[in-house]
């Protein structure tokens, strides 16, 4: 009996502690690979220019292995293009180191806004002691003298104007009584027409006697 109980017991211990220690294991590692990730992502989101770099690594991979004494001299001939184009690559990595100095100068930035709001404090106090004697004397000289004088004059200068709107009107009418008159001066020409027609006779009376 003693024998059977030990026997389990033993068992039973070791393989608890050796699945404990396997999983904590395990979580370290991976949170080391995520740390590295994140400094990559902070590249890329200021410059997308890494498609740029990976060219270059290849192409001075290829100088190593051959002579580099021939291929200087091939490049003066034909192709000096590509000379400017690698020039202005290797200008791009210097701009980068400048970038770290630029943080340093938002930190100053901070420094100097606090400065500014202790001199908006001091001229506030001045210009209430200016404010308060022009009010007292302004408003109430103005106000009063400006309601007085538009009301009169806006009630004499309605009344003349109907007037004479009335007057004009009956001049207007006795013109077209006028008018009349001439039309009937045109009739009396209409009369000299018929006379006309009165000559025509005569000339049948012509063919008759053909």
């Amino acid at each position: 009996n003693y024998n059977k109980k030990k026997k389990k017991k033993k068992k039973k211990k070791k393989k608890k502690k050796k699945k404990k220690k396997k999983k904590k294991k395990k979580k370290k590692k991976k949170k080391k690979k995520k740390k590295k990730k994140k400094k990559k992502k902070k590249k890329k989101k200021k410059k997308k220019k890494k498609k740029k770099k990976k060219k270059k690594k290849k192409k001075k991979k290829k100088k190593k292995k051959k002579k580099k004494k021939k291929k200087k001299k091939k490049k003066k001939k034909k192709k000096k293009k590509k000379k400017k184009k690698k020039k202005k690559k290797k200008k791009k990595k210097k701009k980068k180191k400048k970038k770290k100095k630029k943080k340093k100068k938002k930190k100053k930035k901070k420094k100097k806004k606090k400065k500014k709001k202790k001199k908006k404090k001091k001229k506030k106090k001045k210009k209430k002691k200016k404010k308060k004697k022009k009010k007292k004397k302004k408003k109430k000289k103005k106000k009063k003298k400006k309601k007085k004088k538009k009301k009169k004059k806006k009630k004499k200068k309605k009344k003349k104007k109907k007037k004479k709107k009335k007057k004009k009107k009956k001049k207007k009418k006795k013109k077209k009584k006028k008018k009349k008159k001439k039309k009937k001066k045109k009739k009396k020409k209409k009369k000299k027409k018929k006379k006309k027609k009165k000559k025509k006779k005569k000339k049948k009376k012509k063919k008759k006697n053909f």
